[in-house]
């Protein structure tokens, strides 16, 4: 894959599934930060719904709408087709069993990895290490703070998903 950009911001766990899957396939990126609050022109032509990310291959196109894809579900699947990742599993069935995993964690559990602290290290030892990562980020640690404490109480320690 050549040069992809990620837009969006990096509080999104949205954002943050796509830098996870570049990450775990070897993939270097560019990342540009839009202001969700006053998005640009050009992002809201390239996102008409006025969600993050976006992803840019700029391989398919440099400017505009043409190489660009929305929503992370869509960009997780392109990128797993485009890179042979083998992400959805071998068979129809195991892709449909990880997009369902996939809606439910973006529908019940999307802020959960805003906090996973190193208390929970143990339970999500992935999360915790991606959170560690992305303290490297300003804008994720100006956000972390106020997002733990907020939703701390609401996260318990062990989630059984069988």
């Amino acid at each position: 894959m050549t040069d992809p950009v990620i837009y969006g911001t990096r509080v999104s766990p949205f954002v943050r599934k796509v830098e996870a899957v570049l990450r775990t396939q070897g993939v270097a990126y560019d990342f540009e930060n839009i202001n969700i609050m006053d998005m640009p022109d050009w992002f809201c032509e390239i996102s008409p719904a006025r969600r993050i990310p976006v992803l840019r291959d700029r391989s398919a196109g440099r400017e505009g709408v043409p190489g660009t894809i929305a929503d992370s579900s869509a960009i997780c699947l392109y990128l797993d087709r485009k890179l042979d990742a083998g992400l959805y599993g071998e068979t129809a069935f195991d892709a449909g069993r990880v997009a369902a995993l996939e809606e439910f964690a973006e529908s019940e559990l999307a802020q959960l990895d805003l906090v996973v602290s190193s208390a929970y290290a143990d339970c999500w030892p992935a999360l915790a290490e991606h959170t560690e990562a992305m303290k490297a980020h300003t804008g994720f640690v100006d956000n972390l703070a106020s997002c733990q404490k907020m939703l701390g109480k609401l996260v318990p320690k062990k989630v059984e998903l069988s």
